[in-house]
């Protein structure tokens, strides 16, 4: 499956997926999917794809009930958001 911007498809929307949902919990996932993405030359669509994602994430456990779990799942991804958007702000340096 491929994330959709402006009509064109971008890889990469498979492993921003899980990035979002495992990375957190897997150290070891994270370096997985990282690696595999500077090996296939996709990091900016991934970016985009990870971006679109994890602003999904938000909006989906923003509306939650308040709960520890809501609350935790959104610590992760808020993490995960500063992240991306550090990543994003060293592309568009590169």
């Amino acid at each position: 499956m491929t994330g959709l911007f402006l009509g064109v498809p971008l890889p990469g929307y498979d492993l921003a997926v899980l990035y979002t949902v495992g990375a957190t919990a897997s150290p070891a996932l994270a370096v997985a999917i990282t690696a595999r993405v500077t090996a296939q030359g996709i990091g900016r669509a991934y970016l985009v794809n990870l971006a679109l994602v994890v602003c999904r994430e938000i909006r989906i456990h923003a509306a939650l009930p308040d709960s520890t779990l809501r609350a935790d799942r959104l610590s992760n991804v808020d993490r995960l958001h500063r992240k991306m958007r550090s990543q994003l702000r060293e592309q568009a340096d590169a």
